[in-house]
């Protein structure tokens, strides 16, 4: 799960868009997360000795000539994030990386895993035998301000960092209108990206906030395309009384950039480049799109927006959907009508038949040639990813009798809700920390 949340009280839920708040839609609420530290820490100063706090005794844990499956998750603070390195064999803890950025999150792509630094604009390659020490460090800060009215955050919140064609990483920036691409065969701390492409031109005329909203992406390797989902989100449609995106007219889109070339190539679509414009609205930022092999086509996860204000309630709710493009013939539809149920979290790939989609109101397993949700996943985490044997595994908060919090559980559930638990308060960080994302890196 890549999807920045965190919970105030029984149900108040926020999902950060890159300026630390949500384009909530319904009654669904949002809050601001609180600054975090200068823009120019170095990730040396994230760790201690040798780039990582490595725990007492394990010496790194397992033999780092192998590879071993482990569970990353990150947890957000006010100033600083921890990812936490859990090994899936022996269910302790093998290392942890602590690093000067309220807003941090990890992304599994090529050959080793990549955690990033969002507040602090760096992407850092970590060890794949070793993944809580880091190997090599870029600084994507970028020297593309947005002008935009001062909507946006000083901070270009690196989201994505996809590895293609070989040697390359693709760094979607959230708030910027250039995707950075780094040389993951360097081994430099703060080096600076190869090249920046710009996507200035895709910019809906109609948005005035100034940048087209990154927000995913994926390489196909036969095509040598790397497909970039668009938000074009206007965060000036954004109701700061009511915490509502108001509707604007500005569907999502798909873009293409050539690998080969690293050039933006038109997929015959009607969105500005070429791209295939989508028939909903406010794809989650960092929720994964999901690639159907068998139809060959991407699933993308949609949050919608509210079409008016009533009395200051956020009403008419438009477009909570999961879409699908078909990459051989470029035609985007809806295929999933998420418009009667709770704010969705999240969209996961179990097989290319069967997903799980989170909501705020539960999880829920959906055959991905039907129209409607199926059952219910009891037990399932609050965050979550998918196994190499097609489980869920995340967090999953407790709570005494009471109503008072209890240990924050690391578990593994399987799609029938048979659960079992792996580990419990492996963070060191303290509340108000919060969960910023899971993966399973092996």
């Amino acid at each position: 799960m890549k999807t920045r949340l965190f919970v105030t009280g029984a149900s108040a839920l926020a999902l950060s868009l890159g300026f630390s708040l949500v384009s909530a839609c319904g009654d669904d609420s949002i809050y601001a997360i609180d600054g975090g530290p200068a823009a120019d820490a170095s990730p040396r100063d994230a760790t201690t000795g040798d780039s990582a706090t490595t725990l007492p005794g394990t010496d790194g844990g397992t033999d780092a000539t192998t590879t071993t499956p482990r569970l990353l998750v990150t947890f957000n603070g006010s100033t600083s994030s921890e990812l936490v390195a859990f090994n899936l064999q022996t269910n302790t803890v093998d290392g942890r990386l602590i690093v000067p950025s309220f807003l941090g999150t990890t992304y599994v792509s090529g050959d080793s895993p990549f955690f990033l630094a969002q507040a602090t604009d760096q992407v850092m390659k970590l060890d794949p035998k070793q993944p809580w020490k880091i190997a090599s460090s870029w600084g994507v800060a970028g020297p593309d301000k947005a002008q935009d009215g001062g909507v946006l955050d000083g901070y270009a919140d690196p989201d994505t960092a996809v590895v293609a064609a070989g040697n390359k990483a693709y760094v979607l920036r959230y708030t910027r209108t250039k995707i950075a691409v780094v040389d993951t065969t360097q081994v430099v701390d703060g080096g600076a990206p190869t090249k920046l492409i710009d996507l200035g031109a895709l910019l809906d005329p109609n948005d005035t906030d100034g940048v087209s909203e990154m927000t995913a992406a994926y390489y196909h390797a036969g095509r040598k395309r790397l497909y970039v989902l668009l938000g074009n989100v206007d965060r000036h449609q954004f109701d700061m009384t009511t915490y509502a995106l108001i509707c604007s007219g500005l569907n999502s889109s798909l873009v293409a950039i050539d690998t080969t070339t690293d050039t933006v190539v038109s997929l015959g679509g009607t969105a500005a480049g070429g791209g295939i414009k989508l028939p909903g609205y406010n794809p989650l930022v960092g929720v994964k799109m999901g690639y159907d092999a068998t139809n060959d086509r991407l699933l993308v996860l949609q949050a919608g927006c509210n079409q008016n204000l009533d009395a200051g309630t956020p009403v008419n709710l438009h477009q909570r959907e999961v879409d699908e493009v078909r990459l051989a013939t470029g035609v985007a539809s809806k295929v999933l009508d998420l418009s009667t149920s709770a704010f969705p979290t999240q969209l996961a790939l179990v097989t290319d038949k069967l997903a799980v989609i989170g909501t705020y109101g539960g999880t829920f397993l959906w055959n991905t040639s039907g129209s409607a949700l199926g059952p219910i996943v009891n037990n399932a985490p609050d965050s979550f990813t998918i196994d190499q044997d097609g489980n869920l595994i995340g967090t999953a908060q407790t709570y005494f009798t009471d109503g008072g919090t209890g240990p924050l559980n690391l578990v593994r559930v399987s799609t029938d809700g048979g659960s079992t638990t792996l580990g419990s308060n492996v963070q060191t960080l303290k509340a108000p920390a919060y969960v910023g994302g899971v993966d399973v890196w092996r």
